[in-house]
């Protein structure tokens, strides 16, 4: 009778383990199809969820745009009009690059010579229309009803913006001034209660509210579309243009890497992955086809921190990717490798298994900290590009950490397949 309700338990166990598994693998086709294919998220097609796994076919390159490595380059050539000192054509560097930063482009650099400024990107990265709004002066006035302007955007700490409705189709424009100019702009609100505000920009006006009541150090007014917060926004935080430039001059040239190298990379990328996932299933089996799951999700998740990210694809970025996955499978094969050991000497899989963790696992924990407290070193001590690789490496170091650590050990504790057979003799 104990033997029949123990076989009874196992078989319920097997059974709760191989859906598991099967559940488990369907959400990661799931995924990898959307990550493809990406899909509309309303009936309009307004909100999209964009393809973010680099394939063969186009789509994927609206989320991850091609750097110059991969992509056709396009060089702006900025000419000043009139004279421009040194010192006014480096602070336009400085916040035309902040400009192209806001706009996702983080490996682009403003350079300066012969009395020019020049930047280039990959085609596509800037539309024209974004490309004319970044070169405008950007300066901004606070003015009352009379046109008399207090104060301007040299002024201002903080902007920013957010939705004003729950349709997520309008939005407002927030600023903070600076500790001085907050007192002047509390005092000038409480005097134009019953008045208008008017903000301008280059002399344009961008709005008018009026004023209700005494407004403490800034406010937030509503009534813009996503496009022109994003813009406005931008412009304030990055300062004004202090030079006035020509009409920029556009010279493209092909792929740094060639015309085709960036299918030829996007191919050896799937080729390396799918390799070392066949590996991992020849050499363990069922054990070894969890770890490709694992594996697998790296990838996938690693294309997906990217996108979220903004980041071009490049080969810094490429280098990251592989990186990540790297490590997933070096965790992977340390503690399968652990395992094997323990079982050659008798141990049960689940015991290998806990074995495994506890020794392999711990260096592989540790390999993966010391990789993470070094980018995070760089983070904090480089503001330019090396730093900003670092923080896609540590965040690609996290999902790798998750993959081996959390999604491996669940799925092989779940379904205790690897001891299926040991099982099935003890009945």
């Amino acid at each position: 009778m104990s033997q029949t309700k123990k076989a009874a338990k196992v078989s319920s166990g097997k059974g709760w383990a191989t859906l598991s598994l099967i559940v488990f693998c369907v959400a990661l086709v799931a995924f990898f199809f959307l990550g493809i294919k990406g899909t509309k998220l309303d009936k309009e097609g307004l909100y999209k969820l964009l393809p973010w796994v680099p394939t063969p076919y186009d789509g994927w390159q609206e989320a991850i745009k091609p750097s110059q490595d991969f992509g056709t380059t396009e060089l702006i050539v900025l000419s000043p009009q009139g004279e421009a000192s040194q010192e006014d054509l480096t602070a336009s560097a400085k916040v035309l690059s902040d400009r192209l930063h806001a706009l996702g482009l983080l490996e682009t650099v403003v350079n300066q010579k012969e009395g020019k400024l020049s930047f280039s990107y990959a085609k596509g990265g800037v539309s024209e229309e974004d490309l004319g709004k970044i070169l405008q002066t950007g300066a901004f006035t606070f003015e009352d009803d009379d046109g008399n302007a207090f104060l301007t955007d040299e002024d201002l700490d903080q902007a920013g913006f957010y939705p004003s409705d729950e349709t997520m189709q309008n939005f407002a424009l927030s600023f903070q001034f600076n500790e001085e100019s907050a007192e002047v702009f509390t005092q000038k609100t409480e005097e134009m209660i019953g008045q208008n505000l008017s903000i301008n920009m280059d002399g344009m006006n961008v709005v008018t509210a009026s004023v209700g009541s005494k407004l403490e150090g800034g406010a937030s007014i509503p009534g813009f579309s996503y496009e022109d917060a994003v813009f406005y926004t931008l412009l304030m935080r990055s300062g004004r243009l202090p030079v006035h430039f020509n009409a920029p001059e556009v010279v493209e040239s092909p792929a740094l890497m060639g015309e085709n190298a960036q299918t030829v990379s996007v191919y050896i990328l799937w080729g390396l992955v799918l390799i070392a996932a066949l590996a991992l299933t020849v050499r363990y089996r069922l054990t070894g086809f969890l770890g490709s799951v694992a594996l697998l999700c790296t990838f996938g998740l690693s294309w997906f921190a990217v996108a979220l990210t903004q980041r071009n694809y490049s080969v810094t970025t490429i280098l990251t990717v592989v990186g990540a996955t790297i490590l997933s499978l070096y965790g992977i094969q340390a503690v399968f490798g652990g395992m094997e050991k323990d079982m050659e000497h008798g141990r049960s899989p689940v015991q290998a298994m806990r074995a495994a963790y506890k020794l392999e696992g711990m260096a592989v924990l540790e390999v993966h900290l010391l990789a993470l407290l070094l980018a995070v070193g760089f983070i904090i001590f480089d503001a330019g590009a090396i730093g900003s690789g670092m923080r896609l490496l540590a965040m690609l170091l996290v999902i790798s950490m998750v993959s081996v650590f959390v999604i491996l050990r669940m799925l092989v504790t779940c379904t205790q397949l690897v001891s299926a057979n040991s099982s099935r003799k003890e009945v």
